[in-house]
């Protein structure tokens, strides 16, 4: 997917949050655009909001993220 699409997929994604449409994939999904943008905290807001919902891809992929940016940030002060 081109970086054009993940900046549409998270309007489209949005827009359906927006519309009240809590559904555990609509969090997980933007999530997942954001990340591969680089938006970090904005991925780790809406893994944390579909695991809430009981995404069970975002649980394991929040956890694992959060310990390995745990890594990565300790490494990077070295």
């Amino acid at each position: 997917m081109h970086d054009g699409y993940h900046s549409e997929a998270i309007h489209a994604f949005s827009l359906a949050i927006d519309n009240k449409i809590n559904c555990a994939r609509t969090f997980f999904e933007r999530g997942v655009c954001h990340y591969r943008l680089g938006n970090y905290l904005q991925a780790a807001s809406d893994l944390e909001a579909a695991a809430l919902l009981g995404c069970r891809d975002a649980f394991f992929w929040s956890k694992y993220e959060t310990k390995e940016s745990r890594s990565t940030d300790d490494d990077a002060s070295i």
